[in-house]
């Protein structure tokens, strides 16, 4: 008898749980990230920060942590104004709990300079997501940070141009001792 009673008094805490990975849930917050890329591929601002609010903290490999919608829309379009830009995302984790979710994934990106002669940039590496339901049922981001796989610009992974720069001044410091201005 105390074995029912125990489970009729578990049964209504049961359906108080927060819902785990509830497809529904799932699929909402992976739409965020589609957006996100429709907005940046299309080169529109507004439309890059939808799923951001004006806490959101954003944090771009290379760059200062930002925080709010404004602050990153301001961001995209000196990118969308400077470089044509091409980015590929993929969802590989997304799990949400209640009413908040994480979501991660890798990424390639190309910034193409507008000005001519400048190079392309390469990049890929990996970011992560954490989302929070909104009162109105939406999922907006409470923060993106994305990790970059590529080396910071102007160095390389085994240190080699670092290593022809420092024996570049040690040679001329050499040629100075010298007074070789050759």
């Amino acid at each position: 008898v105390s074995s029912v009673l125990l489970v009729l008094a578990l049964v209504p805490l049961s359906a108080c749980a927060p819902k785990v990975n509830d497809p529904g849930d799932v699929q909402a917050v992976k739409q965020t990230m589609e957006a996100y890329t429709k907005g940046i591929v299309a080169k529109d601002a507004p439309a890059s920060v939808a799923m951001m609010t004006d806490t959101t903290a954003y944090f771009e490999p290379h760059m200062p942590a930002m925080t709010g919608k404004d602050a990153v829309a301001k961001l995209h379009q000196m990118i969308f104004d400077n470089f044509d830009v091409e980015m590929t995302p993929v969802v590989t984790d997304a799990q949400v709990e209640g009413n908040l979710a994480i979501m991660h994934g890798t990424y390639t990106q190309k910034l193409t300079p507008k000005a001519e002669g400048a190079a392309a940039m390469p990049d890929s590496g990996n970011w992560t997501v954490a989302a929070r339901r909104q009162a109105d049922g939406s999922w907006k981001w409470d923060w993106i940070m994305g990790a970059s796989d590529q080396p910071v610009p102007g160095t390389t992974a085994d240190g080699a141009e670092e290593q022809a720069v420092m024996q570049a001044v040690r040679e001329l410091g050499a040629a100075l001792v010298k007074r070789d201005m050759a």
